[in-house]
């Protein structure tokens, strides 16, 4: 039993993170349950027919593509702040968030009977589904055995293939960066920022500067609230409106 369960969770182990560790992330899934498609779904789905038609059944060891982490993947980066805010001692211990990179190697050489014709047609695939997530706004999820990261946004895929393989395009090295804002984080601070707004913002009638912004009060010399109601002005605050021309005199020779 402890055999059977162990076998269970190394084969688990091997699907989520060499067989399929990229996930698609809303885009082409926006309509999956969840909002995720694994890889594989793409990979396998053609070369799982393939290979039934050459009569191998689908394991571990005849997968399309299997992935591994590259070294150079950031757990977490930062930089230091340069400017002089409020002082120069705050300045040097401000801590600034950068995005965080990883990469991934596919490996996926052709090794089956057949195997190059269902290589094009596995490819040709992947790349018209890579664009067609990107078109839709799609990020990844990439699984790796340190860290699970969301929220990414696919930089490019690049051919790493050795010189010395005997066989081409056989490795792509794929580069992602993890977004500091997401869509989801700017609409909640926009939704801050406009109730703030709609409850109105205390003024001392000047006509400049964040004080102007008011709700309380109106007429000459102030602003109303910017939230269901207009701008008002009078002679007072604009003179120019109401006053007569001045006439111009031609200076004599």
């Amino acid at each position: 039993m402890s055999t059977t369960l162990s076998s269970i969770v190394s084969t688990a182990w091997e699907l989520g993170f060499e067989g399929s560790p990229i996930l698609f992330s809303g885009g082409i899934a926006q309509n999956i349950p969840g909002q995720l498609l694994p890889i594989i779904a793409i990979t396998e789905s053609i070369s799982l027919v393939g290979g039934l038609l050459n009569g191998s059944l689908p394991s571990m060891d005849n997968l399309f593509a299997k992935y591994r982490p590259l070294p150079g993947s950031n757990l977490a980066k930062f930089d230091l702040g340069r400017y002089a805010y409020a002082g120069q001692a705050i300045a040097a211990n401000a801590i600034i968030s950068q995005p965080l990179r990883v990469s991934m190697l596919m490996m996926c050489p052709a090794n089956q009977a057949g195997g190059l014709v269902t290589k094009l047609a596995v490819m040709m695939a992947l790349k018209a589904v890579i664009s067609q997530h990107a078109s839709l706004g799609g990020l990844y999820v990439v699984a790796t055995p340190a860290i699970i990261y969301d929220n990414l946004a696919l930089l490019e895929v690049t051919d790493v293939t050795p010189g010395d393989s005997k066989q081409a395009q056989a490795a792509y090295q794929w580069d992602f960066e993890q977004l500091l804002i997401t869509g989801q984080a700017a609409g909640t601070v926009l939704n801050t920022m406009l109730s703030k707004v709609a409850g109105g913002v205390p003024t001392d009638g000047s006509l400049s500067g964040a004080a102007a912004v008011g709700s309380a009060q109106s007429g000459a010399g102030a602003l109303p609230g910017l939230v269901g109601s207009s701008i008002q002005t009078s002679d007072a605050v604009q003179p120019w409106v109401s006053a007569a021309p001045v006439p111009v005199q031609s200076s004599p020779l």
